[in-house]
């Protein structure tokens, strides 16, 4: 009987992920050469670099042969219950395929590796609504919660969290030898929302009703542009004056009626010029003399003084314009 065990144990070890086909995609050919590399560094006693190109070759393309090796490689490295979990998984499978000698060696190893399993056991003393735990990034349901889970040695991280509750993070160290390992999780604290300051709550350094610091240097500069911007107007009506002056000049009792079309027309475009740059004249002077109130308000502001009434306009018409100002500082 140990003698048929260990023949089934043999072949198991080196099957391969799957049967030889005619034509294979990419990926069972990665499989395969990377379980015949795993094999390679397990009969060496490399079983720590065997054990990833099993892991790939069994996520490439899935086999029974590579889950047997896997569970062989992961007991040597010392990760028992992973072992033992594969050895079990590798039983069902062979069972479901009616090959019942494969299982018995499964499930032979199964039994013999199963007094090495440590185990944890998360005890939940007070849950709160909408608890979740995960093990090692896992999610665990309620039902494991308090019930022995196989786990391999060495460092677990267990979080806990719940809507309006601060998470708890746990570390359980489970050693070597077969232990069963017991962590406690507490009742998870309720969160504390953050304060944050009203705009009307937060601290200002400037007078209430003052305005924008930048707003009287902004309209200063519009008013400066708008002055400038009056010039050029300006300098257009010089120009098409000076054009309609040229216009007929030899004979000016009898033009022809193209250039006493062309003189009318440079007139009117000097006029409507000239009516552009009192407008754009007026609006800088006003965008000067409002930014200069501004900051003089601001000044008087800062400085504890109080501030009189203050009025500021401008009219123009095609031959003047006029800008009033009255106030009290």
């Amino acid at each position: 009987m140990r003698a048929s065990l260990a023949l089934l144990s043999c072949v198991l070890c080196t099957a391969s992920p799957s049967p030889v086909t005619a034509q294979e995609d990419a990926g069972a050919l990665a499989s395969r050469a990377l379980f015949d590399e795993a094999r390679r560094l397990m009969q060496g006693g490399q079983f720590q670099e065997a054990c990833p190109k099993l892991e790939e070759s069994q996520r490439l393309r899935s086999g029974i042969g590579t889950q047997f090796n896997l569970a062989e490689c992961y007991e040597k490295v010392g990760r028992y219950a992973s072992s033992w979990s594969l050895y079990l998984r590798v039983a069902a499978d062979t069972k479901a395929l009616g090959q019942p000698d494969r299982e018995q060696v499964a499930r032979a190893r199964a039994a013999a590796l199963e007094p090495r399993v440590a185990r944890l056991l998360l005890q939940v003393s007070a849950p709160v609504a909408g608890l979740e735990l995960t093990l090692d990034g896992s999610a665990l349901g309620s039902a494991t919660w308090g019930v022995a889970t196989p786990v391999d040695p060495g460092e677990h991280i267990v979080l806990a969290q719940a809507p309006g509750h601060e998470p708890w993070r746990g570390v359980a160290q489970i050693p070597e030898r077969a232990d069963q390992v017991t962590l406690a999780v507490p009742e998870l604290a309720p969160s504390t929302p953050a304060l944050v300051p009203s705009r009307s709550d937060a601290p200002s350094d400037e007078p209430k009703g003052s305005p924008a610091p930048t707003l009287p240097y902004v309209i200063g500069g519009v008013g400066i542009g708008a002055v400038a911007l009056s010039g050029l107007f300006g300098l257009s009506v010089l120009k098409k004056n000076g054009d309609a002056k040229k216009v007929c000049v030899d004979n000016p009792n009898s033009c022809p009626q193209d250039e006493i079309q062309r003189h009318e027309e440079l007139l009117e475009s000097a006029r409507a010029a000239r009516t552009a740059g009192l407008v754009t004249f007026g609006i800088g002077l006003v965008g000067i003399g409002v930014s200069a109130v501004l900051l003089l308000q601001g000044d008087a502001a800062t400085d504890g003084g109080a501030s009189g009434g203050f009025s500021i306009g401008a009219r123009w018409s095609d031959s003047d314009a006029v800008l009033s100002c009255t106030g009290q500082f």
